[in-house]
């Protein structure tokens, strides 16, 4: 069958009736027969374990730079902070898994309809992946749109050539600096507070604390003024969750903040004996955090708490987040080492609740408090 017929009965997407466009326009595509399937960088996927570069261009993100040394690999654009391997490994298996299924056009103007033309043509929307074990390239593909048809894939041309192919596979990578990084920074769940403490450059001081570990929620400590109450609990608990999946939006090199200028601190201590300090700075119109963490005092009473906690409790969930004292002082330093040396920029969410103020957990009283305040007058 020749391949307009066959393009021409398999239509099952807008993206393959837009390959098929593509090819008819050229006249000699028409006649040309479907490319066997094969791999569309042979021998690509022996190598893949060697490769210790990957780049990956766009023009609307610029370039990312992945680096490996022995089994690490970094983000040269942020300093050779930890990349997320867990990113890394999938898309060079992406790249070795793709599989040729039709040859489209050769024609540099019909590419930007795939979105497979230069990345620095105007409005490019194609990205480019570079991949390379020292200074040997590998495998140079330039991206494009996703194909959906019974064969889900992929519009991509080697750099070098002018050929488009339709490929089988999956290979949609990311294009900004963030979504390279490691981004976890630390993780503590928020049953484990005991107790927090934000202080700001100007004195003023917001303690929150549980008496003890089997208790639901945070409680403010610091005196409310007249007529005020704290807020739901559901807005104090939420200041306890910022060590909770702590992830970054940016990092830079602890060297490049000022931390010496007047702060923002945060202390949080673990009813199992972890306590995690943060310090937070303003520069250059953006919030940048420090942590660092230490082993602190557990309470007292927790042994006899997490053998008393009845199974299948609440209790006793929070009891099996506890942690030895071993397990503690390696908590400690894991995050440590993670953390050293560098600043973050962490999400506004988190962001937000390191700088609250007792102005915000607190609220007036309704008219029922106020009244029964009058009663017990």
């Amino acid at each position: 069958m020749k391949a307009r017929h066959f393009v021409i009965l398999t239509l099952a997407s807008a993206s393959v009736a837009i390959g098929a466009v593509v090819a008819l326009q050229e006249g000699r595509e028409t006649s040309r027969p479907l490319a066997a399937q094969g791999l569309l960088v042979p021998g690509f996927i022996d190598r893949v374990n060697d490769v210790d570069r990957l780049t990956i261009n766009s023009r609307s993100d610029g370039q990312v730079t992945l680096e490996r040394k022995a089994e690490r690999w970094s983000v040269a654009e942020r300093h050779n902070y930890p990349a997320d391997l867990e990113k890394v490994r999938p898309v060079l298996l992406q790249i070795a898994q793709l599989k040729t299924v039709e040859a489209l056009t050769s024609n540099p103007e019909l590419h930007k309809r795939l979105q497979v033309e230069a990345i620095d043509a105007p409005d490019s929307a194609s990205v480019r992946l570079t991949a390379s074990l020292g200074a040997a390239v590998q495998a140079d593909l330039i991206v494009g749109k996703t194909r959906a048809d019974q064969r889900p894939g992929v519009f991509v041309r080697k750099a070098d050539e002018a050929r488009v192919w339709a490929a089988e596979g999956t290979l949609q990578p990311e294009k900004r600096v963030v979504h390279w990084l490691d981004r976890n920074i630390l993780n503590v769940d928020s049953r484990r507070v005991a107790a927090i403490r934000l202080a700001h450059g100007d004195g003023e001081r917001l303690d929150l604390e549980k008496a003890a570990p089997g208790d639901r929620d945070q409680a403010l400590v610091t005196p409310v003024p007249g007529g005020q109450v704290a807020k739901a609990a559901h807005e104090l608990n939420a200041v306890a969750s910022i060590p909770d999946f702590l992830i970054l939006e940016d990092v830079r090199p602890k060297a490049e903040v000022n931390f010496a200028a007047p702060a923002t601190t945060a202390s949080f201590v673990t009813f199992d004996g972890l306590e995690l300090s943060f310090r937070l700075v303003e520069q250059d119109g953006q919030s940048w955090v420090e942590a660092k963490a230490a082993t602190a005092t557990p309470w007292p009473g927790l042994d006899e708490f997490i053998k008393a906690a009845p199974e299948g409790s609440d209790a006793a969930s929070t009891a099996k987040l506890m942690k030895p004292a071993v397990a503690v002082a390696q908590e400690v330093a894991e995050i440590n080492a993670r953390v050293a040396g560098w600043a973050y920029r962490v999400t506004d969410y988190k962001t937000g609740k390191l700088k609250s103020r007792l102005a915000d957990l607190i609220e007036p009283k309704k008219e029922e408090e106020k009244k029964d305040d009058d009663k017990k007058g």
